[in-house]
């Protein structure tokens, strides 16, 4: 980094620490949203080099994984060593891996016709749903036809459904992503797994089943929609991904 940003990024911290909790909160989340705009426009000029690419695999909200010969989109920024195996020049049509930072929020600005598969794990639920119905239709949009949209979501009707039946084995591996949580260890009990699932301490912004996602599916203009399972070709094999999601697939007609 930048000393002199590196700097200043030091006393932007520091006063933020001096303001009241909730002002701060509000500050950083200002300044969050002005860095994720700035990485959106920057990256439109890399989207405008993919306007002749077809044949595309496109994975929203990748995170920290980034697939080889995939057009990988996430809202953060990379990380060092990822930008540095992946350069931002490489975009030779659908031959290269692909980096780009855009707010999904805003929709996908891939040519209509241009991708082929889309795969997307764990990132919906933090979206608010205007945002989703936006990216779902453009999603169907960007597919060619004969092309597959592939959703994996937490499954918060069988977490809900443990709930009820006070299945604590099913929840218990939550337990080591929920750390101590938003409550003390003399005062949790089970419903804090629960909403830990749901709330994700502020990141998740809806909750899904499989109606609620078919529906979307066809308002977005989907022709079919069907209910699927782990696929190791695909979803990422990491057991607590397996216990608690849901798969589901939509084909463009």
């Amino acid at each position: 980094m930048n000393p002199v940003r590196k700097f200043f990024g030091k006393v932007w911290q520091f006063w933020l620490n001096r303001q009241p909790e909730d002002l701060g909160r509000a500050l950083r989340l200002v300044a969050e949203e002005y860095a994720i705009a700035s990485r959106t426009r920057r990256s439109a000029v890399r989207f405008g080099k993919l306007a002749t690419a077809s044949s595309l695999k496109v994975h929203l909200g990748c995170g920290g994984d980034v697939r080889e010969g995939w057009i990988n989109i996430d809202i953060g920024a990379f990380p060092v060593e990822i930008r540095a195996k992946y350069p931002w020049n490489a975009l030779n049509q659908n031959k290269d891996t692909v980096l780009l930072e855009h707010d999904l929020r805003r929709g996908l600005p891939l040519a209509g016709g241009s991708a082929k598969f889309i795969y997307s794990s764990h990132f919906l639920e933090h979206l608010e749903f205007p945002a989703i119905r936006r990216l779902l239709k453009d999603s169907c949009r960007v597919l060619a036809k004969g092309g597959t949209m592939r959703v994996c979501l937490p499954d918060f009707e069988r977490i809900f459904k443990a709930y009820e039946q006070r299945d604590a084995n099913y929840l218990a591996t939550l337990r080591s992503f929920y750390g101590n949580g938003e409550c003390t260890p003399e005062t949790e009990s089970l419903v804090d797994l629960v909403h830990y699932a749901v709330h994700q301490y502020g990141k998740h912004k809806c909750v899904f089943d499989r109606e609620k996602l078919r529906l979307l599916f066809r308002e977005a203009g989907f022709s079919e929609v069907r209910d699927s399972q782990f696929d190791p070709a695909v979803d990422v094999d990491w057991e607590v991904r397996k216990q608690y999601s849901l798969y589901m697939e939509a084909l463009k007609a």
